[in-house]
């Protein structure tokens, strides 16, 4: 395996690597010297300054791309190109054209490529899953979450920081809110229609990208998705004590709904509890809970980011020569709608995705047109 890419996340996958069944050796890259001598002395890999030997080096059959946002494209292609399996960090590029450019490489080269959606692996989401696809709580009405993250560490402003940098991320949506934008998608299992992006004036000075938003999603049918998005309401102590970010403070608050025609469910972060209530008693409107099931003693990132059974099955598929769960299409579409969020957010106007351009595999954002009776809040996206 290859890791590109030696930060926070790639370090950590690099750590995990030698933990996967099937996985014989690991290397890196990346053109920071301390991240390279960091790896060598705490994990025992070799780390080069480029990527480039990584691809050309025939040992290497997958290769996990982990670098900045802005640089996932060039080595994905030639990694693809070369004949590897990839599995790209998200988002998979800053622009719909390099997505599809990397989704129409692997089709063409029969390369394995994989987008580290990894929250559809977590137990709590595939949880969720599960019961949507049982039936019980009924065709999917609406989805949505309100997620509120701590300040990390690598959002804070120092030397070298890009999380915050539009020019490195794209967005936060294309950032931070692509998982989620995901797993909406996923559970509604229809096409969006129609994104809005709310977003207030910023509060942290030096972010370029929204630290508070409001996300609004229509899907083929009616059904509805929303994310309330806030890196502002952070958890703190005492003024003299509270370090953002910092292990012991941090506390990420999320709270994540479906609605059913049949039933609900509900998971609360700091609760840790699943709860499924169905709507009707004798054909009278009756909600009562059906059951509360209960994570508090499950590990978080088992639970929530399963980066590490992502990982393994990845490695499982690519020894196997199957296909990867998420197809590059799925991936492709989840992006689709991100874009869509980044210019809503950024024109203030709902964005609708177009469904005949879809079919003819295109990625559906059209430049404004308009037309006789259009308001001031919507613009359609046609040729």
């Amino acid at each position: 395996m290859g890791v590109i890419g030696l930060g926070v996340l790639g370090f950590g996958q690099a750590a995990m690597c030698r933990k996967i069944e099937g996985v014989l050796r690991v290397k890196g890259a990346d053109p920071s010297e301390p991240a390279r001598l960091r790896a060598e002395r705490e994990l025992g890999i070799e780390a080069l300054p480029s990527w480039e030997p990584l691809v050309t080096d025939p040992g290497i059959q997958l290769l996990l791309v982990s670098s900045p946002n802005s640089a996932h494209v060039g080595p994905t292609v030639a990694a693809l190109e070369a004949g590897k399996a990839v599995l790209l960090q998200k988002p998979m590029a800053l622009s719909m054209d390099d997505c599809r450019r990397m989704a129409l490489c692997a089709g063409r080269s029969g390369s394995f490529l994989q987008v580290g959606f990894e929250c559809r692996y977590s137990l709590l989401y595939a949880r969720m899953r599960e019961v949507i696809s049982s039936g019980e709580i009924g065709e999917v009405h609406d989805a949505g979450m309100e997620y509120c993250p701590g300040l990390w560490p690598i959002w804070l402003e120092h030397e070298g920081g890009w999380k915050y940098r539009r020019a490195h991320v794209g967005g936060m949506v294309l950032e931070k809110l692509s998982h989620y934008v995901d797993l909406i998608r996923w559970y509604v299992g229809r096409p969006v229609r129609e994104v809005r992006t709310f977003v207030p004036k910023r509060v942290i000075p030096h972010f370029e990208i929204a630290d508070n938003l409001r996300l609004a999603l229509v899907f083929e049918g009616g059904a509805t998705g929303a994310i309330h998005f806030s890196f502002t309401r952070s958890p703190a102590s005492g003024q003299d004590s509270f370090s953002p970010g910092s292990a012991k403070e941090q506390h990420d608050f999320i709270d994540f709904s479906v609605t059913g025609a049949e039933g609900y469910m509900a998971f609360n972060r700091w609760f840790r509890k699943l709860q499924v209530i169905r709507y009707r008693n004798e054909d009278l409107f009756r909600p009562r809970l059906e059951r509360s099931e209960d994570y508090a003693r499950t590990d978080l990132a088992r639970l929530m980011h399963d980066n590490h059974t992502e990982l393994a099955d990845v490695v499982r598929r690519v020894r196997e020569g199957l296909e990867p769960f998420t197809p590059p299409d799925d991936s492709l579409e989840t992006m689709r709608v991100c874009f869509a969020a980044e210019e809503s957010a950024d024109t203030g106007r709902s964005v609708f995705l177009d469904a005949e351009s879809e079919r003819r595999g295109e990625h559906g954002l059209r430049r404004p047109v308009a037309r006789p009776g259009d308001g001031p809040d919507e613009v359609y996206l046609r040729r």
